[in-house]
């Protein structure tokens, strides 16, 4: 990721923008996941917040090194989105199906294990950015 404090914060906001609007909440503080799991913006790295979020690399970095991707574009922001910690963790360096550990209960995330599927248009986006095999 970038060192620079200001691209770093420029690139929270552009990561967060693409999290899921939430009825009821400013969508500069609260938004929702891929997995429905809400997301508290200040709680960007927080690993002790049920809010807490990070970038997701949606196609993992490994599966990128073992493809022979060049390092700097990992980081593409087409491949970030924001994803609560506890899915973060989940998913791992699984893609394009994984597993998400929270989803969104009214006002609160609770646990619960659930399969995904990395969306196709962007699966198909990445392999078009990243070369990817055709059974990705």
């Amino acid at each position: 990721m970038k060192e620079n404090v200001q691209d770093i914060e420029s690139l929270k906001k552009h990561v967060w923008s693409r999290g899921f609007k939430v009825d009821g909440y400013p969508e500069d503080t609260v938004r929702k996941d891929a997995c429905g799991a809400l997301m508290v913006f200040e709680d960007y790295e927080d690993e002790g917040s049920i809010f807490g979020w990070r970038f997701d690399h949606i196609v993992p970095i490994v599966l990128l090194e073992k493809l022979d991707v060049p390092q700097d574009e990992f980081d593409n922001l087409r491949n970030l989105r924001p994803l609560n910690i506890a899915n973060v963790i989940s998913k791992g360096d699984d893609y394009p199906y994984y597993t998400s550990a929270f989803v969104a209960d009214g006002t609160t995330n609770i646990e619960r294990q659930s399969n995904k599927v990395v969306n196709a248009k962007i699966r198909e986006e990445l392999k078009k950015l990243y070369n990817l095999p055709s059974d990705l």
